[in-house]
């Protein structure tokens, strides 16, 4: 109710009751018999009064609401960029680790051949045991290849 205007009207026309009620909140004071014109240019005028401070209450209100807006967003921004800075960072790793596989991989195909070429027919239990580990090599690099 701070913000409702009020016009005090008296018939006492003296200057303590005037600063009295104007002390205490209201918009104007009139003393009787009234004037209906002036009585309705002081109303309009507390009205208008009344008007143009609830527009700058609801433009504050909402130029913060405006402000919370952009701060939520640049907060987002920021988050939407560490993001992908940290994605990029954990994906470089990543990369290397999948072409070390693949690497890998064609390096054990490449040994169990040059393993066949080296072993003779009378060395088959070695050339077995070395096929079995490439084997299980080859088997890990393709759980890593295929994360």
């Amino acid at each position: 109710y701070a913000n409702i205007p009020v016009i005090t009207i008296s018939d006492k026309n003296d200057l303590e009751n005037s600063v009295k009620a104007i002390g205490a909140g209201a918009e104007d004071y009139l003393v009787t018999p009234l004037n209906p014109t002036i009585l309705k240019a002081r109303f309009d005028s507390a009205l208008a009064k009344k008007k143009a401070h609830d527009e700058e209450i609801v433009r504050i209100i909402k130029t913060q609401e405006e402000e919370r807006q952009r701060a939520e967003k640049e907060k987002m921004d920021s988050l939407g960029s560490m993001a992908f800075a940290i994605s990029q960072e954990l994906k470089n790793p990543l990369n290397i680790v999948m072409n070390l596989s693949e690497i890998s991989k064609s390096l054990c195909k490449e040994l169990s051949h040059q393993l066949e070429k080296a072993f003779t027919a009378n060395d088959d239990v070695v050339l077995s045991e070395l096929n079995k580990i490439i084997d299980k090599l080859d088997k890990d690099l393709d759980k890593i290849i295929a994360y």
